[in-house]
């Protein structure tokens, strides 16, 4: 879980899955590192996947209320732009040139 004072775009979150050490990966030892932000913690692969699936589910928490605002906003802008055109008719222009 996120500490108040940050949110998930401010924590970065690299799991390092090959960490060579003699040839193997870093699961084939007891610990890894994992860095938030600019520290690197020792941890196990479970407390790892662990913290992973929690930082996932608070970012797929985060992408689904963007996703709503911006259907909100869309809907909204929708409104807008059909109100805009019924007062100016084709005197503005109000689409997007990309």
């Amino acid at each position: 879980m996120l500490a108040d004072d940050e949110d998930a775009s401010s924590v970065m979150c690299v799991l390092l899955p090959v960490l060579r050490r003699g040839g193997r990966s870093c699961f084939s030892t007891p610990r890894c590192r994992f860095a938030v932000g600019d520290s690197y913690v020792q941890l196990d692969k479970d407390s790892i996947e662990n913290k992973l699936q929690e930082y996932g589910s608070e970012i797929d928490k985060e992408i689904g209320a963007l996703n709503t605002e911006l259907a909100s906003i869309q809907e909204q802008m929708g409104q807008l732009k059909a109100t805009l055109y019924a007062k100016f008719k084709n005197n503005i222009n109000l689409e997007s040139d990309d």
